[in-house]
């Protein structure tokens, strides 16, 4: 028993609807996240394992034979991985039934998308099981730089990696840590360029509209603003927080409905409002990566630890969930250590 938590887009495409409460999963792969993905001409279904990241790419067609697409290609790689016909057996059984889903990691979804930037260089007709096994053998900071093929092969026997619910605790201390290396070099390169007796010419041009910072800048495809064309400094599933660009796109409403290809204005749009639980509409719209904030965010209940009732902000803090429950990082840990 596992649940196919589905992107809006894949559930509107495949005209099912979700699951409100499912069961934990029974896999040692955990629940399995998919999306639908435009890659030039072709459309796929990218999906991941919640607890280890394992990619795997199949044809969009045929919807309804997702599932059976999702178990063949997954053989497929067992085989190539050499994993023990006993494990293979056993997830296979657990993977039986399932049920439909909605999302509820932002980590397992920042995985989808950056496997799918990775997806979009260099290939003209897919091969799918090559495709899946290139992705799974990239190494991810949140598996402590392993790979999700050495993730996938713990898992299954029986040595289990570090589950998707931790890392999603983690996410927010590795951007941090991103962060303050950052502030780090910056403290030092100031520090170089005092000793320096020439100065540098100051820039000219337009400013970003967040940061205020002169430099190179290019207009947003969302809205036409101004914005730090900085998304170099990103590191690759470190969730770092120091690119305006990528922080406009991927933590805004702004961001969203542009990417997601809705009509008319994001702060009319019904579907923007939908494609979030209350508190996220509010915050994806009101905070600090915005150019217009939204006038009218949506009034919500806060949501609480179920274990000490503790206020989660989900904008922002750390936390796992569990169906419809939330822990915060200090019970999540406490449990851990039991």
């Amino acid at each position: 028993m596992f649940t196919l938590r589905c992107t809006q887009k894949l559930l509107k495409r495949m005209n099912a609807r979700a699951e409100e409460s499912p069961c934990p999963p029974l896999t040692a792969l955990g629940d399995w996240y998919a999306n639908l993905v435009f890659i030039g001409r072709q459309q796929v279904v990218l999906f991941c394992s919640d607890r280890t990241f394992l990619p795997v790419v199949v044809p969009a067609r045929e919807t309804d034979l997702l599932v059976k697409r999702l178990r063949t290609m997954l053989l497929e790689m067992f085989v190539i991985m050499d994993v023990p016909t006993s494990s293979l057996d056993a997830e296979f059984d657990a993977m039986d039934d399932f049920v439909v889903g909605k999302t509820n990691s932002k980590v397992v979804l920042g995985m989808l998308t950056d496997y799918a930037r990775m997806l979009q260089f260099g290939r003209g007709e897919m091969d799918f099981l090559a495709a899946s096994m290139d992705l799974a053998q990239t190494p991810l900071k949140p598996l402590s730089y392993a790979s999700p093929l050495a993730a996938t092969k713990a898992a299954l026997s029986g040595v289990i990696p570090l589950p998707a619910t931790a890392i999603s605790t983690a996410r927010l201390s590795a951007g941090q840590e991103q962060e303050g290396e950052a502030k780090e070099k910056k403290t030092k390169k100031t520090t170089a360029t005092t000793k320096k007796t020439a100065t540098k010419p100051k820039a000219t041009g337009p400013a970003c509209e967040l940061c205020g910072k002169l430099g190179k800048v290019y207009q947003t495809e969302c809205c036409g603003r101004f914005i730090c064309d900085d998304e170099a400094n990103y590191v690759m599933f470190s969730y770092a927080q120091n690119s305006c660009d990528r922080n406009h796109r991927r933590y805004t409403l702004c961001g969203s409905h542009s990417s997601e290809r809705h009509d008319g204005k994001w702060q009319d749009c019904q579907k923007c409002r939908e494609g979030f639980e209350p508190e996220m509409v509010a915050w994806y719209g009101t905070n600090a990566f915005n150019f217009e904030k939204m006038s009218n965010p949506p009034a919500f209940t806060p949501t609480l630890c179920a274990n000490c009732k503790r206020r989660i902000n989900l904008g922002t803090d750390e936390y796992t969930t569990s169906g419809k429950k939330h822990f915060c990082e200090r019970c999540f840990h406490v449990a851990m250590a039991r």
